[in-house]
């Protein structure tokens, strides 16, 4: 997914706070291809995020 990411792109998780499946996941993923992010939103104790690409 990394190479069709552009600056401005959103992302929407749906189980964000689960530790061990999308939260692990998106971690692993920004570590591994460098993308930063910055989170613009989350309802639900972070259950629902979003994060715009930087």
């Amino acid at each position: 997914m990394a190479p069709h990411l552009n600056a401005g792109d959103i992302l929407f998780f749906d189980e964000f706070n689960v530790p061990n499946h999308e939260f692990l996941a998106f971690k692993i993923f920004t570590e591994s291809y460098y993308v930063k992010t910055k989170l613009i939103g989350a309802v639900n104790n972070y259950y629902q995020t979003a994060f715009v690409i930087l």
